[in-house]
């Protein structure tokens, strides 16, 4: 332990792991100073005041230069001059011309405080190395760097480096090892990180696209620093699809497939305005047909009773006559009546179909012999353009179950037809094939 009084009566005592304490004589309280504040070890072998009243404190790392009214401290190594960082216990002295003398393990060490004087100077700082990936960049025309990074003063990435990696130096070779650096890419870090000599380089990963400024400044080893120090400018291309033409190119998808759907839209909304309005005409065309057919239906009830009247007076002719020629003529008038009678019964039977109400009723018969019959009704027509008229059939007879009605229908529709579109001195055949039972 060490104790020693300053020139203001103020009581400084060392101890031996405590680091250095003020005595308060007044308030009888004890002010420390440790590692903490500064001091570069715990243990104080000697404590020495010059004529500045700086105390210089002896310990096992090192000299320290104390200044009580600031509490500033220097450190002072083997790497300033000293034989040893480790001095010895009560070795310690100033002698009658102001120098300080302090024992250590491996010798004395004399000296003036006055004549150590303070580098002024503020060391130039350089960058000294890129790596990528923790691989140094060589320059060249394929690579990130055309010169060497000292001389470069903008630095183009792409997405694909990842890992970058700037290493420094300050030029100042005093006692390299006690200069410090600061270092701060401007767009990134939010403050200036600080480190020591051992950790000369600055090390980033995943950098977002854009325009940085890596600075980085250095003090020489009495803490002058050179604040303006050594920088390089950073760009940081962005993938392709981050690209300024890749959005173009999005929003060029993305206008034609709402293009797209809005024609869509348009399309559906036009097509579903045209099924609605052909179902507006549907429905109209079916109150419409079914117009049409109340007003047959009524046409044909009102035709009926007019024909029951005709066909009662033929059948009394046919009756009371006995010539054969008249015979035929009131046949084929009862047979013309009975078709206009049927053809009545026809617009009565489309209203049934209409409703959903009409069936068919076969019944028993002999079927050559009735179309026989409805192909000689339209003989005097036949007659009349012109046109060569005949009925053939592979049997004389033929008795199947069929609906006189449907079957009179359809075959004089066809008849109706051939006439229609047949020229004069044309010819009309209808032939009754039988087909073979599978």
């Amino acid at each position: 332990m060490a104790v020693a009084e300053d020139s203001l009566s103020r009581l400084w005592v060392g101890t031996l792991g405590g680091g250095l304490a003020q005595f308060d004589r007044e308030r009888e309280i004890f002010t420390r100073y440790t590692t903490d504040d500064g001091l570069p070890n715990n243990v104080i072998h000697g404590i020495v005041e010059d004529d500045e009243g700086v105390l210089w404190l002896s310990t096992n790392d090192g000299l320290a230069r104390f200044e009580p009214d600031s509490g500033r401290v220097r450190t002072y190594t083997v790497g300033d001059g000293l034989l040893s960082n480790e001095f010895s216990a009560k070795a310690y002295t100033r002698t009658s011309r102001g120098e300080l003398a302090f024992g250590s393990i491996l010798g004395l060490t004399l000296f003036s405080p006055s004549a150590l004087v303070d580098n002024q100077l503020p060391p130039p700082v350089v960058i000294t190395e890129l790596k990528r990936f923790g691989e140094p960049v060589v320059p060249g025309p394929e690579s990130l760097l055309e010169s060497s990074i000292e001389k470069t003063r903008n630095l183009v990435l792409s997405h694909r480096d990842r890992v970058i990696s700037f290493e420094f130096a300050a030029l100042d070779f005093v006692a390299p090892q006690k200069n410090q650096y600061a270092y701060r890419l401007e767009g990134f870090d939010q403050e200036w990180r600080y480190v020591e000599s051992t950790h000369r380089f600055a090390s980033y990963t995943n950098l977002d696209p854009g325009r940085y400024t890596f600075r980085v400044r250095a003090s020489n080893s009495d803490g002058i620093w050179n604040e303006e120090g050594a920088s390089i400018e950073v760009r940081v291309l962005p993938p392709p699809w981050r690209t300024w033409w890749a959005y173009c190119v999005y929003a060029l998808i993305i206008g034609a497939v709402l293009a797209i759907e809005r024609r869509r839209a348009v399309n559906r909304i036009r097509l579903e305005g045209e099924v609605e309005l052909e179902h507006y005409e549907a429905e109209n065309l079916k109150q419409i047909d079914q117009m049409k057919s109340r007003f047959f239906a009524n046409i044909a009830h009102e035709f009926r009773t007019p024909l029951t009247l005709v066909l009662g007076p033929i059948d009394d002719l046919i009756a009371a006559t006995e010539d054969e020629v008249e015979i035929a003529r009131f046949g084929l008038m009862r047979r013309n009546a009975n078709r206009l009678h049927s053809l009545v019964n026809q617009l009565l039977d489309l209203s049934r179909l209409e409703a959903g109400r009409l069936e068919l009723q076969p019944e028993p018969g002999e079927l050559v012999e009735f179309l026989k019959g409805l192909t000689t009704s339209f003989s005097s027509l036949a007659d009349s353009k012109k046109i060569a008229f005949d009925f053939r059939s592979d049997r004389d007879a033929l008795y199947v179950s069929f609906d006189r009605e449907r079957v009179e229908m359809i075959v004089v529709n066809l008849l109706s037809n051939a006439f229609k579109f047949t020229p004069e001195e044309g010819r009309i055949e209808v032939t009754m094939v039988t087909a073979e039972p599978t």
